[in-house]
C-alpha cells in the first residue's frame, strides 16, 4: 500500500506559560496498492507506512497525547481504532541494564528519571513510536483513493534547552518559543508521517496569548487575528509550495525587524528580524575579519543585506531557476537558541544569533550563504539528507569568494590527485548511511562534522571528475527534472554520467 500525503492543516492552541499545548491536525492523503517496498525510518529502523491495506502507521513520539482520531476513506466515515505502537528496536534494553534494575536499591528506585539527556538533539528517555490507525476494511478502494484523516492532540513544550532542542522548545532566558524538526523532529510535535522524501502543502493555525512586544514569525506573512476578550493572538499561516516536513517552522518573541528591503525578481521583498533585547549586542559586534577581506560596512545589518542580495544572486544565476515563494516575501530571523548554526526553513531562515557574536565575518557570510542554497537544494529539490548539505557546503564557499572578491578557495583537485574509486565508495558510503545503536548516536552522526565535510568532499570530488562546466549543466538538469520532486542518490548520479 502506497501512502501520499498531499496537505497538513495544523492548528496549535499554545498556554500562556508556553509549558503545554493541544492541537487537532487534518490530514489529506492519497492510499494506492502498491507492491512497492515501504521507505525506512533513518531514526527508528521500522518500515513506513505498513505494508497492510487496513493499517496506516504515522510517526508520532510517545510524548504526545493522542485524544481523539476521526477518519474519512473515499469521502464515507469509517470506524477506526488507534494506538501508540513502540517499535521492537526501541524496547530493547542490554542485559547490564536488566541487571541492575534487578539488583537497584531502593533509594535508586525512588530516584526520578531524567527526561532529557545532555546528548546532542534527541534523548533517549523519549523515543520515538508509530501511531497505527487500523480499519475494519481496507484504506485502497480504487487507483487513488482519497483519505482524511483528524487527530486531535496534547503536547509538551521542551524547556531544556541543552538536550531537548526539537519539536517544540521554549528558551526561558530570553522568553522565546522556536521550532526544529530536521530531519525527522516533526514527529514530537504532531502526528505526521515524517519522511524527508514526502513533499506536501501545509496551512497552521498558531494560536497564543499576546504581550505588547510579542509577534509569530512562520514561512509565510501570516494573517492575524487579535481576539480582544481571550487576549489571543492568532496566527493564519499557508504554505503552497510541496515542502519537506522539516522546513516547516514557527517563533514566538519579542522580534522586530530592522531592516527590510526590495529585491529585484520574483522576490520582491526581504525582511530581517531580531529580538530587541538581542539588537544592541548586535550592534555593537565587531566580527574577526582577514587580511585579504574588504570590509567596510558601518552596520551589521547592511552587510546582511547585501550578503543575502548576493547568495540569491549567485544561485539564480547558477541554476537559472529563480527564487520564488508564495508571498514573495523572504524572512531572516536571529533567534537567540539553536542547536545548530542556521535552518533554512522555506521562506523563514533561522540564523543562530551566537554565530553574529563569535564567528568571523567570513563565517556569517558563509552561514548566510549556507541556508539559502538549501532553498534550491531541499527545499525545492528534495535530496538525501547527506547530498544536500555536501551541495550547501560546496556552494557555500563558492559564494563567500565571489562575495569578498577573493581567490577561489573550494577549487576541485585535480584529476591525477583523485581518490581511488575504491575510497570514493567508501566515502559515499558513510554519508549515506546513518547506522548507529541508538536514535542519538543516528542523530549525531547526521549533524557531524565528519558528515558534512566528507559530503563537501564528495561534491568537489564530483566536479574534478566531470569537469566544473559539465558538473553545473547537470545541476541544472537537476533543477529541471526534480523541481518540487524528490531525487534519490541514483538519479543524481545518473544526472552526470548522461551524455549531452
Amino acid at each position: 500500500m502506497d501512502i501520499k500525503p498531499i496537505h497538513y492543516d495544523l492548528e496549535l492552541n499554545i498556554d500562556k506559560n508556553f509549558m503545554q499545548y493541544n492541537g487537532k491536525i487534518n490530514i489529506e492523503l492519497i492510499v494506492e496498492n502498491s507492491e512497492k517496498d515501504s521507505t525506512i525510518d533513518l531514526l527508528s529502523d521500522n518500515k513506513v507506512p505498513s505494508n497492510r491495506t487496513n493499517k496506516i502507521e504515522l510517526n508520532c513520539s510517545s510524548q504526545i497525547k493522542i485524544q481523539n482520531c476521526t477518519c474519512i476513506i473515499a469521502y464515507k466515515p469509517h470506524d477506526i481504532t488507534f494506538h501508540h505502537n513502540t517499535p521492537q528496536s526501541n524496547q530493547k534494553e542490554s542485559k547490564s541494564t536488566m541487571k541492575k534494575k534487578k539488583n537497584g536499591n531502593k533509594k535508586n528506585k525512588k530516584k526520578k528519571k531524567n527526561k532529557n539527556s545532555d546528548d546532542f538533539v534527541i534523548s533517549e528517555k523519549v523515543l520515538p513510536t508509530l501511531l497505527s490507525i487500523e480499519s475494519k476494511t481496507s484504506f485502497s478502494k480504487s487507483f487513488a483513493t482519497p483519505v482524511l484523516i483528524s487527530i486531535n492532540f496534547e503536547g509538551t513544550i521542551s524547556h531544556h534547552i541543552r538536550g531537548g532542542m526539537h519539536g517544540i522548545y521554549f528558551d526561558p532566558q530570553t522568553k522565546t518559543l522556536g521550532t526544529l524538526f530536521e530531519p525527522q523532529f516533526a514527529r514530537y510535535a504532531f502526528p505526521c508521517f515524517d519522511e524527508t522524501h514526502l513533499k506536501t502543502t501545509f496551512q497552521l493555525k498558531l494560536s497564543f496569548v499576546s504581550s505588547p512586544k510579542r509577534i509569530a514569525l512562520s514561512n509565510t506573512s501570516s494573517n492575524t487575528e487579535v481576539q480582544k476578550k481571550e487576549n489571543t493572538i492568532i496566527e493564519y499561516v499557508k504554505i503552497k509550495d510541496p515542502i519537506p516536513l522539516y522546513c516547516i517552522a514557527f517563533t514566538i518573541g519579542d522580534y522586530f525587524n530592522p531592516l527590510n528591503f526590495h529585491y529585484s525578481g520574483d522576490l520582491k521583498n526581504i525582511k530581517l528580524y531580531v529580538l530587541n533585547s538581542s539588537y544592541k549586542k548586535l550592534q555593537g559586534t565587531k566580527p574577526t575579519i582577514p587580511n585579504d577581506i574588504n570590509f567596510n560596512y558601518e552596520t551589521m545589518e547592511r552587510f546582511c543585506e547585501d550578503a543575502i542580495r548576493f547568495s540569491i544572486e549567485f544561485m539564480e544565476k547558477y541554476t537559472k531557476f529563480p527564487m520564488t515563494l508564495v508571498d514573495q516575501e523572504l524572512q531572516v530571523v536571529i533567534v537567540p537558541q539553536l542547536p545548530l548554526g542556521g535552518m533554512e526553513h522555506h521562506g523563514c531562515i533561522f540564523i543562530l544569533e551566537n554565530v553574529f557574536l563569535e564567528d568571523g565575518i567570513d563565517e556569517i557570510m558563509e552561514m548566510i550563504a549556507h541556508e539559502i542554497v538549501h532553498y534550491w537544494f531541499g527545499n525545492r529539490i528534495g535530496l538525501p539528507f547527506w547530498l544536500k548539505e555536501g551541495l550547501a557546503q560546496y556552494f557555500e564557499k563558492n559564494i563567500s569568494d565571489a562575495f569578498f572578491k577573493r581567490r577561489a578557495s573550494n577549487l576541485p583537485k585535480k584529476k591525477q590527485d583523485l581518490k581511488t574509486e575504491s575510497a570514493f565508495k567508501q566515502l559515499l558510503e558513510q554519508c549515506g548511511s546513518v547506522k548507529g545503536t541508538s536514535n542519538t548516536e543516528k542523530a549525531s552522526r547526521m549533524f557531524s562534522n565528519a558528515m558534512y565535510n566528507n559530503s563537501c568532499e564528495i561534491i568537489k570530488m564530483m566536479v574534478a571528475k566531470y569537469g566544473e562546466s559539465k558538473f553545473k549543466i547537470s545541476i541544472r538538469m537537476l533543477c529541471t527534472l526534480f523541481f518540487d520532486k524528490y531525487c534519490n542518490e541514483r538519479n543524481f548520479v545518473n544526472l552526470f554520467q548522461t551524455e549531452r
